[in-house]
């Protein structure tokens, strides 16, 4: 049996929603803003972390590039400084050679008249006397030796020895020939003659010795004459042309060129604003140098010092030479003699004369003990010194600089619920870094031999130098012991360290106007409280 199909019924619209289950409390409303204001909160603080993070990174980059253009300032002045101090014992060694004779166009002293007498006696006494002597006496050295020293100098004093040599030597002969002459006496004669002529041939050794130093020496005349040109053009020309470069171009530039250092952080981290203390103005950063004073004794002063090791080590080939070649006519001992006196002569004539007085370190000690002792470097102030800063005070302000950084405020999520901003002026950051020399250094060292163990210098010998010796007491032929090389370590560098409550307000208190300054004026902002010391 068929069954007729049947249609569902209508069901009323009003019935539609009448079988779903579940709805939005109003406590889930509250959840989900909850949970809304706590990402607002996170992406916020995410923000200004951030932003606090980049600003404290721009403040680091500030003091830092400008702390690297003062240490490269300061390797400058030490690498100048080193290179008059080359070039003035290369003019002092050339001068040694013909003294100031040469230098001056006169001629030199003659020769003592007792002298000049004993040598041209004994020349021709023994050439009287000497007819039928083996060896005859050398003409050619008397010819040689005789005529006047063209220069002066060390060459000067080894042909003057070289006239008294040989004048022994013709007196020796004179009476090699009168012992000779007794070969007629019966038993003894033979014997005499023997030792006669013995006396005789030993004196023309000394005379063809004396004759080939007098041609090496007249080779070192022309030599000394040749490089006569090449002296002035360093004593007169390179070494004021050197000190000058320094003086208006390296020493004022270096802190110029710090300051657009630290600006040039502005742009790679997204800066709004950045700062450098000190300065501003420019004149307020300045490298920790000033111009040798004119009281320090020459024996002492930064010329000398940057001289005198390459005096004894560049002289000591010549002082060999002469041990060597140049026996007779001692030209080691008067070359080292000369050398030892020109350089007090014309390092004076150079600081005195031509105004090269070089750059030391600023603030020297006031108790005139020399390096190592300079009040910056003592933690506080040293027991005896009166006024001004000292111990670490003055260091920080000689080498340290500071660094700042702003950003404006960021946008906040939500700004009408987080309206509130603990500072609208935006964020600042600081940073501190220091100029500083990584050589060792040793208080107190030093003494009248050596020059002191001294880093914070400007020049930064790497290894023991000597100080000048001093003039060589008459008669004194003790040799002067072997010169160590003499090393250059250029070692100025920069790192940033902590600074202190009291050098972060001084920034504070003479920033430019400008957002920087807006921030650390105002009345949300205190530099001296705990929460401002981030480094």
């Amino acid at each position: 049996m068929r069954e007729s199909a049947t249609l569902p019924t209508a069901v009323p619209a009003r019935d539609l929603h009448a079988e779903e289950e579940g709805m939005l409390s109003l406590a889930s409303l509250f959840v989900v803003l909850g949970f809304l204001v706590l990402i607002g909160l996170l992406a916020n603080a995410g923000t200004v972390t951030s932003r606090k993070l980049e600003t404290q990174n721009a403040a680091d980059a500030v003091a830092y590039s400008a702390s690297v253009e003062m240490a490269r300032g300061m390797n400058s002045i030490t690498a100048i400084n080193h290179l008059i101090g080359e070039l003035t014992a290369l003019v002092v060694l050339i001068h040694t050679l013909g003294g100031d004779e040469l230098d001056q166009g006169k001629s030199p002293p003659s020769t003592p008249a007792l002298l000049k007498t004993w040598l041209t006696t004994a020349y021709y006494a023994a050439k009287a006397i000497d007819f039928d002597a083996t060896p005859q006496v050398d003409d050619g050295a008397y010819d040689e030796a005789s005529p006047e020293s063209d220069v002066g100098g060390a060459i000067y004093d080894a042909r003057k020895r070289l006239k008294m040599v040989l004048a022994w030597a013709y007196q020796a002969h004179f009476f090699g020939d009168v012992i000779a002459k007794g070969q007629y006496i019966p038993i003894v004669g033979a014997i005499l003659e023997g030792l006669g002529d013995s006396i005789c041939a030993a004196a023309w050794v000394f005379e063809k010795k004396v004759w080939q130093e007098c041609k090496i020496l007249d080779a070192l005349v022309t030599l000394a004459k040749q490089l006569q040109r090449v002296k002035v053009v360093m004593r007169d020309v390179l070494v004021p042309g050197l000190y000058y470069y320094e003086k208006f171009l390296i020493v004022p530039a270096a802190p110029l060129q710090a300051v657009n250092a630290a600006n040039e952080m502005k742009t790679p981290n997204l800066a709004d604003d950045v700062s450098l203390y000190p300065g501003w103005p420019v004149l307020n950063l300045n490298l920790p140098v000033q111009q040798e004073p004119d009281q320090v004794a020459v024996e002492r002063s930064q010329l000398m010092r940057a001289s005198t090791p390459w005096i004894q080590w560049w002289r000591q080939p010549w002082i060999d030479f002469g041990k060597d070649v140049l026996i007779l006519s001692r030209f080691a001992q008067y070359f080292e003699n000369r050398s030892t006196q020109y350089s007090l002569s014309i390092i004076k004539h150079l600081k005195q004369d031509k105004g090269i007085k070089l750059y030391v370190m600023s603030n020297p000690d006031p108790q005139g003990r020399g390096k190592t002792f300079e009040p910056w470097t003592f933690a506080d102030q040293p027991s005896g010194d009166k006024g001004g800063y000292k111990g670490s005070k003055l260091a920080d302000r000689m080498f340290c600089v500071v660094g700042l950084a702003h950003r404006r405020a960021p946008d906040a999520f939500g700004r009408n619920i987080f309206r509130y901003q603990e500072n609208p002026d935006g964020m600042v950051c600081f940073a501190q870094a220091m100029l500083y020399n990584a050589n060792p250094q040793k208080r107190g060292s030093g003494d009248k031999n050596w020059q002191p163990t001294v880093g914070w210098d400007t020049l930064n010998w790497n290894g023991p130098v000597p100080e000048y010796p001093g003039p060589v007491p008459a008669g004194d032929n003790t040799p002067t012991p072997t010169t160590p090389q003499p090393l250059i370590r250029l070692n100025w560098q920069s790192k940033l360290v902590p600074t202190t409550s009291e050098r972060l307000t001084e920034a504070a208190l003479l920033q430019p106007p400008g957002a920087i300054r807006n921030v650390l004026g105002s009345g949300r902002t205190n530099v001296l409280s705990e929460l401002a010391r981030t480094h």
